[in-house]
């Protein structure tokens, strides 16, 4: 179970580390420098983990999944800090809203 946990973990972060990565990316394209000023345009884990939706609640999700009973049917879900972007700096704003919402898919 554990090295299951850790290989959960591992994809887990990395999914949430580039999703918003490629959020604050695609802003920065489009004109808007503020995720860039804050050190989120990397895939840097450290720059994107949010403490309880990246770590505390898949873990626990995790090990309540595996005990079995009702508790099984908990999903595995996980989130990071949102990608902070100024629409306002944006460049062409109706594309740039579009492309920089999908960036993360």
């Amino acid at each position: 179970m554990i090295a299951q946990l850790v290989i959960y973990m591992v994809v887990l972060i990395f999914a949430i580390s580039a999703h918003e990565a490629a959020h604050a990316w695609m802003s920065d394209k489009f004109g808007d420098d503020t995720a860039r000023m804050l050190g989120r345009v990397t895939l840097n884990p450290l720059a994107h983990i949010d403490p309880l939706g990246t770590l505390l609640i898949p873990i626990a999700g995790f090990v309540l999944g595996h005990m079995g009973g009702a508790a099984a049917a908990i999903p595995l879900i996980g989130w990071g800090k949102p990608t902070p972007v100024n629409p306002l700096r944006w460049r062409n704003k109706d594309l740039a809203n579009v492309m920089v919402s999908g960036a993360g898919i």
